[in-house]
């Protein structure tokens, strides 16, 4: 199971604000806040964590209240940066000496290890405060620590550009409930795309004030490419002189960055086109779209081309594929 969930509601009352500051001083902020025993009544939290491969998505839906971190992160969260993205009410952090705040609509960046403290404050007449982040370990970004550590408390915009690419990926992943659609070997990918975007943000930021590297920022224009690609998906024209005309370079430095990573833009298209139309097989609420239609939907014109591919991506035919996945889906709910 790649998801973790923790919800008060499936706990009497009298027990939710202590099992839920139980389970705070287990995460990786090891946190406390001040005993208020006024705060038992009406007590409720939801929190949800997927993980990723290497990468963590979670969601939490909280009342107001302020952390305090009481002990060090554990060892494997010591050099994680983390992306915080408020869906409702905002996020004040204290770090280093300095404090920031980020509300809905953008993006921030800390160091997890870093953090001293935390407030969530809901808006006006509200009793939550929601809020997603991704978590990655320092070690897998293509970004040296010194450039890192530049971005810290940073606010991003999360409604275009990477940073809106990022915050609605995460945000999907967080909030819709499809982790059981997802096998370990999805779980796998979809870390990979997170962390991809997540680098892509860190890359933009550092390139926008001049400070990237040179290695950096080839890492960061091919980053930028797949991002445009993957909005621009769903585009049946959707080519490499297209794409190498909008990024202003050469259809073949286009290719050598592609062939840097091992594949061709082609391939790299035709796989993200594939693994979304998987997706759309296995989710019940379209259940009813004929498998032509969702291929298309991709940018797979011709239906014996799409069926062909997807046979030799994954060893069956997407109906067969269907069948399976929305059999298993049924077979999970409850009562059945």
């Amino acid at each position: 199971m790649i998801e973790t969930v923790f919800e008060t509601d499936d706990l009497p009352e009298p027990e939710r604000l202590g099992r839920w500051r139980a389970r705070l001083r287990d995460t990786p902020f090891r946190a406390e806040f001040p005993d208020d025993p006024s705060r038992a009544s009406g007590f409720t939290a939801y929190e949800r964590d997927l993980r990723l491969g290497a990468v963590h998505a979670g969601w939490k839906s909280l009342p107001p209240l302020r952390l305090r971190r009481t002990a060090p992160p554990p060892p494997e969260w010591a050099r994680v940066y983390q992306v915080v993205m408020p869906l409702q009410g905002s996020f004040h952090t204290a770090w280093a000496g300095r404090e920031s705040a980020v509300g809905v609509g953008e993006l921030q960046i800390h160091a997890l290890e870093q953090v001293d403290s935390a407030v969530l404050a809901a808006p006006g007449g509200r009793r939550s405060v929601q809020m997603c982040a991704v978590a990655v370990p320092q070690e897998l970004l293509p970004l040296p620590e010194r450039q890192l550590r530049r971005l810290l408390g940073r606010r991003i915009p999360a409604s275009d550009g990477v940073g809106g690419l990022l915050a609605g990926l995460a945000t999907r992943l967080v909030t819709r409930g499809e982790a059981d659609n997802y096998s370990p070997a999805d779980a796998r990918r979809l870390g990979s795309i997170v962390l991809d975007l997540v680098s892509s943000v860190f890359a933009h930021e550092l390139e926008a004030e001049g400070a990237l590297e040179p290695e950096a920022h080839t890492r960061s224009l091919t980053l930028r490419i797949q991002a445009f690609i993957l909005r621009h998906l769903r585009e049946p024209d959707l080519a490499p002189a297209a794409i190498a005309a909008a990024h202003h370079i050469s259809l073949s430095y286009l290719h050598r960055l592609f062939q840097a990573q091992g594949t061709t833009v082609s391939s790299w298209i035709r796989g993200r086109r594939l693994e979304r139309a998987r997706r759309d097989l296995a989710d019940p609420a379209l259940s009813g779209t004929a498998v032509h239609r969702i291929a298309a939907s991709w940018g797979f014109a011709h239906a014996a081309a799409f069926s062909r591919l997807f046979r030799d991506a994954y060893g069956m035919a997407p109906s067969a594929y269907r069948r399976s996945a929305l059999g298993a889906a049924a077979e999970a709910v409850p009562g059945r």
